[in-house]
């Protein structure tokens, strides 16, 4: 899959609806996807804990001289999450908080699945390896979502508000090619804000990342996978519950609709040798994260 640095849409109602969520835009477009997983998913507990920050961070020695302080991942937001959709996204408008305009950013996204004019439920014409219970589910995440969304029909042109509370600047996202500038972007955002800047610059992270192999040494580097980014998004802040907008979103996107969004995203590989990868991409970029060191992803070097 190649991904350019803004691979999403910024224009039309079509536009929204393909790109509801970058990660889940970019996982509904795969050819794995086609298909149910060749075998189950199971995070046990063990698993859950041995791929958790805790235990990330609890192996990570001291940051090195000079290096930005160790931040953890940081807890759920409780602030806004009360707010409704309608108050969180004026609010972030209003707001300089990167945080709040991300969360305010995503919740269009997700809502852009249900308020449009073009949008159809999706029991209309769910999947066909689509097991009974994942439709049944499926309903009732479109239901969720579209309760949710309520309060925002009354806005105009979701869209443009959309592209306003677009936390990448447009010098960054509209590159075709890596260059310093963007480097030098991601390079002062993740040192500014540690690991919760993953929250807003992790696709942009991602997508230079990618165009980075196709340079001269490029053999070094190893693309982010998009599920890795969303993973590492959930440790660092993310609502990833089961409950939440961005798990609804996912099982109207990808057709997996049980356990939170990690064990979602990951259903939707079909080999364990795929899922450790992305597991491995995941606690690799927490690590970096936690340590402030960003030098194996071709910045900061």
């Amino acid at each position: 899959m190649s991904m350019r640095l803004d691979p999403r849409p910024r224009h039309g109602v079509a536009a929204s609806l393909a790109a509801v969520v970058v990660l889940l835009a970019a996982l509904a477009t795969r050819p794995a996807l086609r298909e149910p997983p060749h075998e189950p998913v199971r995070l046990t507990a063990t698993a859950l804990a041995r791929n958790t920050p805790a235990s990330t961070a609890a192996s990570v020695p001291g940051a090195a001289a000079g290096a930005p302080p160790v931040q953890e991942p940081a807890p759920p937001r409780a602030d806004t999450g009360a707010a409704s959709p309608r108050v969180l996204v004026e609010s972030a408008l209003e707001s300089q908080d990167l945080l709040r305009r991300t969360e305010a950013y995503r919740l269009l996204r997700h809502c852009a699945f249900v308020l449009s004019p073009a949008s159809v439920a999706p029991l209309v014409a769910p999947a066909a390896w689509m097991k009974p219970d994942s439709v049944r589910l499926a309903e009732q995440a479109w239901q969720a979502l579209a309760g949710r969304c309520q309060s925002l029909r009354g806005l105009r042109d979701l869209d443009a508000l959309q592209r306003r509370l677009d936390p990448v600047p447009l010098v960054v996202a509209r590159a075709s090619s890596p260059t310093p500038v963007e480097a030098e972007w991601l390079v002062s955002t993740f040192r500014q804000h540690g690991g919760t800047a993953v929250l807003w610059a992790g696709d942009a992270l991602a997508a230079y990342v990618e165009q980075r192999t196709s340079q001269p040494d490029g053999d070094v580097f190893e693309p982010l996978e998009p599920e890795a980014v969303q993973i590492a998004r959930c440790r660092f802040g993310e609502d990833c519950s089961p409950g939440s907008d961005a798990a609804h979103a996912a099982c109207l996107a990808i057709g997996t609709c049980e356990g939170d969004v990690a064990q979602r995203v990951l259903a939707t590989l079909g080999s364990r040798a795929a899922r450790e990868r992305v597991l491995r991409q995941a606690d690799a970029l927490t690590d970096a994260l936690v340590r402030g060191d960003l030098r194996q992803y071709a910045i900061d070097r």
